[in-house]
């Protein structure tokens, strides 16, 4: 199983706020996006930055819309990396 725990990936998307909503909303606002992200992985062993960014792409996509939700997978693919550097 791999080391990614739910407060790191909680802690990287509420620091890249990805719509810029924390200032006005409430602290758990991602946490529906940041739970859909970790029970993929969860049981996963051996996912990669470029993996884990294609999820929180996706994810964020399919909450906010391509119209809200603005970032490429290239950005996408930074804050997995962050997740990755909590890790370790």
């Amino acid at each position: 199983m791999n080391k990614i725990k739910k407060e790191y990936i909680k802690q990287a998307i509420d620091k890249w706020d990805p719509i810029d909503l924390l200032p006005f909303a409430p602290p758990d606002e991602y946490d529906p996006e940041t739970k859909k992200i970790y029970n993929i992985i969860k049981d996963l062993d051996n996912i990669d930055v470029n993996y884990l960014g294609q999820i929180i792409f996706d994810i964020f996509v399919n909450s906010f819309g391509n119209d809200i939700f603005l970032k490429t997978l290239d950005e996408c693919n930074i804050v997995a990396n962050d997740i990755f550097q909590l890790v370790e």
